[in-house]
């Protein structure tokens, strides 16, 4: 389920950059600093969502990556608000683009090596 919700907040956040450059002038959309806030609304959403395994190592590929595509996402972020241009907003969305991929190969990776953990009472499984 965690998954289907970081893709949803995934395709808002390219969704949300899309209508902001091409001027859809979307309620609480109306400039590139605007953009950046919603975001990183939508980037900490999915951040919190990924959660964390205590079967990932803090030195994994996976973790390393995440960790620093996290940081640039920070970056852009508070790059966007300030600057409130174009090319830090694409930047951020290209970014959380990534770590949505990364996220995803590492869940598909770590369930075809049957890592995957255990559903909980009120979940069902996905397909």
């Amino acid at each position: 389920m965690e998954r289907r919700r970081r893709s949803v907040l995934t395709a808002a956040a390219v969704l949300a950059t899309v209508a902001v450059i091409q001027g859809w002038d979307w309620p609480l959309l109306g400039s590139y600093r605007s953009a950046g806030v919603a975001l990183m609304v939508l980037g900490f959403a999915g951040c919190a969502l990924s959660g964390s395994s205590q079967e990932t190592s803090a030195r994994s590929p996976y973790t390393v990556t995440a960790t620093i595509l996290g940081v640039l996402a920070l970056v852009f972020g508070i790059w966007t608000v300030i600057a409130d241009t174009q090319a830090p907003l694409v930047a951020l969305t290209v970014d959380i683009v990534l770590l949505w991929f990364v996220s995803t190969l590492h869940h598909v990776t770590r369930s075809q090596r049957g890592h995957e953990p255990a559903l909980g009472a009120h979940e069902a499984p996905s397909a």
